[in-house]
């Protein structure tokens, strides 16, 4: 049965084993009637063999993606939604809304008609999500905090309150939205990419600064390479 009004409610983490830890709300009876907002980063969000993550994303097994049609059909509810706060752990949060047809807003407003879609397949009279600790109408940012834009906060904190109001329709289905994710991957994996570069440049600038190697470059993507070389030869030659 589908869920028609539902009223939603932030609630801040404060320690884990208390309302507030959704691995703890999730076996709470009293919460039966919930459906959980985890923040998610994207990649680990549409990947098939994922695994449950910190933070809300404890419970990501339990977001539609990871609960099959055979597990429906023998009464199982999906409990979780997924909706993404950044690209990657390396890249950390999103650092501003933008207009590109397949970036950040794109992303987000994909997981939101996911949203939209378990409310129709299943009933809830509350959504649930992990909310700032000084204003309960904005969402908590967790391992984000020092990256994730304020206008990023403000329009996901907005989405889901929208909710209270009205539930709206949506024409897509889940595999529209599963095909306009991938459409997303590459340029999710690009910002992946340079980050992970940008931080083991920095990591063996790191340690051939601490061994008075000269390491004068503009450009992680042209040195990397020769750098790790260097390290390994004074790493065979015992003087690192």
């Amino acid at each position: 049965m589908a869920t028609t009004t539902v009223s939603v409610v932030g609630i801040p983490f404060i320690k884990r084993g208390i309302d507030g830890d959704f691995g703890y709300m999730i076996k709470q009876r009293q919460y039966d009637d919930a459906l959980f907002i985890i923040m998610e980063n994207f990649l680990d969000s549409i990947r098939d063999d994922t695994a449950n993550g910190g933070g809300t994303a404890c419970i990501r097994k339990l977001c539609i993606q990871h609960v099959t049609d055979a597990d429906i059909a023998k009464g199982k509810k999906v409990r979780a939604v997924g909706i993404p706060t950044g690209w990657s752990i390396e890249s950390e949060g999103f650092t501003h809304m933008d207009t590109l047809r397949y970036g950040i807003k794109r992303a987000i407003d994909l997981s939101m008609e996911r949203l939209i879609i378990v409310l129709s397949m299943f009933s809830f009279k509350r959504i649930i999500y992990s909310c700032d600790s000084d204003n309960p109408t904005l969402i908590g940012t967790g391992i984000f905090k020092e990256s994730i834009g304020s206008d990023v906060i403000q329009y996901i904190s907005h989405r889901l309150h929208s909710l209270n109001v009205a539930i709206p329709n949506t024409k897509v289905t889940l595999d529209v939205i599963r095909t306009e994710e991938q459409k997303l991957l590459p340029y999710a994996l690009a910002i992946y990419q340079n980050r992970r570069l940008a931080n083991e440049n920095a990591r063996l600038i790191s340690i051939l600064t601490k061994n008075g190697i000269n390491h004068k470059s503009p450009s992680p993507n042209k040195t990397i390479g020769k750098k790790h070389a260097i390290i390994q030869s004074r790493l065979r030659s015992g003087s690192l």
